[in-house]
C-alpha cells in the first residue's frame, strides 16, 4: 500500500484533473488491489495501460474539440469514477483468467 500511495502522491495533480474525488479514491483502492494481487510487475503494467489510455483519450478529445469548437477555448471534463472502476475490474478479471 505504501508503494501505491507514493505513486498517487506523485501523480495527484494529474489524477485530479481527470477524475472526481470519488474517482481518485476508487483508483487508489484499485491500485492497491492490483499491487497486492499481481505485485510490482502487474501494477506497473496496469499503470502504463491507464497512462497510455488517458493520453490517447486526451489526444482524441483535443482533436474533436478543435474540429467542433470556436477559438473561445475548451473546458476540461472530469470523468466520473464508475467507468474507471468498471474498466479496472474488467482488466483484473481478464488478468486473473489469463
Amino acid at each position: 500500500m505504501l508503494y501505491n500511495t507514493a505513486v498517487f502522491t506523485l501523480g495527484y495533480k494529474v489524477l485530479r484533473k481527470g477524475l472526481t474525488p470519488a474517482g481518485v479514491a476508487h483508483a487508489w483502492f484499485l491500485g492497491a488491489s492490483i499491487f497486492s494481487a499481481f505485485g510490482a510487475g502487474g501494477y506497473s503494467l496496469v499503470c502504463l495501460y491507464f497512462l497510455f489510455g488517458t493520453l490517447v483519450s486526451y489526444t482524441d478529445k483535443i482533436k474533436s474539440c478543435q474540429a467542433s469548437l470556436s477559438p473561445a477555448g475548451v473546458v476540461e471534463a472530469v470523468r466520473p469514477h464508475g467507468p474507471l472502476l468498471q474498466a479496472g475490474l474488467a482488466r483484473s478479471t481478464v488478468a486473473v483468467r489469463h
